[in-house]
């Protein structure tokens, strides 16, 4: 019942960003899903600013704000929202 609580939200956010432009999409879910899996989500936005200093250090540049893109950033922050509160909180000690 409560894994629902962390993937009904994250789902909704993905459902409710189809409207807009790609680049304001975007934007909004990444600011939704940090709220939704904090305080794993900085790990998650640390590791993407690695990714886009390790891209723009070899000379390439990050890819246009695409579907598969925004459902993979999701994923990411979906998966760390769900060890965070499914598998650590639940193993810290009382």
């Amino acid at each position: 019942m409560l894994r629902g609580i962390e993937l009904d939200p994250s789902s909704c956010a993905m459902a409710n960003e189809v409207v807009r432009a790609n680049w304001q999409v975007e934007e909004g879910l990444g600011f939704e899903m940090m709220l939704l899996s904090f305080p794993a989500s900085i790990v998650v936005v640390l590791v993407f600013v690695l990714i886009g200093i390790l891209i723009g250090f070899f000379g390439f540049t990050l890819p246009a704000p695409s579907k598969p893109e925004m459902l993979a950033t999701w994923l990411f922050f979906v998966i760390a929202g769900y060890v965070q509160w499914f598998i650590v909180v639940p193993r810290i000690p009382r």
